[in-house]
């Protein structure tokens, strides 16, 4: 039995079928109507790989409704609906690629939470007032969900921060293309509260926006101040990762992905076993 459900055993609140129903017509409803989003995002590759998704639905906030969709191979889609969509229909999409500690933590986490199946102690709201939140694991075999307002799991809440961040990135990206375009005043202030969050350690895949931030930094129409403001970004996008942050990457515990075989059988697979670890360590490990 996987151990992550065992610590869990005298501490789940399961949500009621009564409360999976309202969440489900909820989320429907948004799919299909004003947010125009789709539950079951998936990026370029399609099923082809096990797929990790996360939406979040606030109808006050700003994007009301935003999927992220994170495949075994680190590609990815993000999905949002703002304000916009209400004049032009269509949500804000972007293909690209995580980082590769991004992918790794995502799958991590959901290996050690058994793909999402199971029972796990998590609070639900309402969208009107609280962000529900719907984290989605699929492969060829499975499709496991947790739907939730917040929860006590350390893990749940450490992948729910990664994919908020992940939103908070593009979402600078998104107004920033809006303001470059049609309201060139508001640029620095807006850039000047992506360095800050930035520097914060708020957002997370900042390389993925860089087109928006360097045709900003090479815009000689703006201010010098504005193309600086642009540029400082840039330079944040492409620091190193941390000491502390390197030294987790190279422990061979931590770096699990999953990939399918030719078969289409999910496994779980290290880079440590690719450099012929014994595989009795890998065993302990995976069991």
């Amino acid at each position: 039995m996987n151990r992550a459900l065992l610590r869990r055993a005298n501490t789940v609140r399961s949500i009621t079928p009564v409360q999976v129903a309202l969440i489900a017509a909820t989320l429907i409803a948004c799919s299909t109507s004003a947010v125009g989003q789709n539950p079951q995002l998936q990026t370029r590759n399609g099923g082809r790989f096990p797929t990790v998704v996360f939406s979040s639905v606030l109808w006050n906030a700003n994007p009301a409704a935003y999927s992220i969709a994170v495949d075994a191979t680190g590609t990815a889609t993000y999905q949002s609906t703002q304000d916009s969509m209400e004049r032009t229909g269509v949500p804000y999409t972007i293909e690209f690629q995580t980082s590769d500690a991004t992918r790794r933590i995502t799958f991590n986490i959901a290996r050690e939470l058994n793909l999402f199946s199971g029972e796990f102690p998590v609070s639900l709201g309402s969208p009107q007032t609280s962000p529900v939140r719907t984290l989605t694991y699929h492969d060829i075999t499975f499709n496991n969900h947790i739907t939730y307002t917040d929860s006590t799991d350390s893990q749940i809440q450490e992948l729910t921060s990664v994919f908020e961040e992940i939103s908070a990135t593009f979402e600078f990206a998104r107004r920033l293309g809006y303001l470059h375009q049609h309201d060139k005043e508001r640029l620095e202030p807006e850039l000047t509260r992506m360095q800050a969050s930035a520097e914060r350690h708020m957002l997370r895949e900042l390389q993925a926006v860089t087109p928006a931030l360097k045709s900003i930094a090479l815009d000689n129409s703006l201010t010098e101040s504005v193309r600086k403001e642009a540029e400082a970004i840039l330079v944040l996008a492409h620091k190193p990762a941390s000491p502390t942050f390197q030294s987790e990457l190279l422990d061979p515990h931590r770096r699990v992905y999953w990939e399918m075989q030719a078969d289409s059988a999910l496994i779980a697979r290290s880079d440590a076993a690719l450099m012929n670890v014994r595989a009795n360590e890998f065993n302990d490990f995976i069991h």
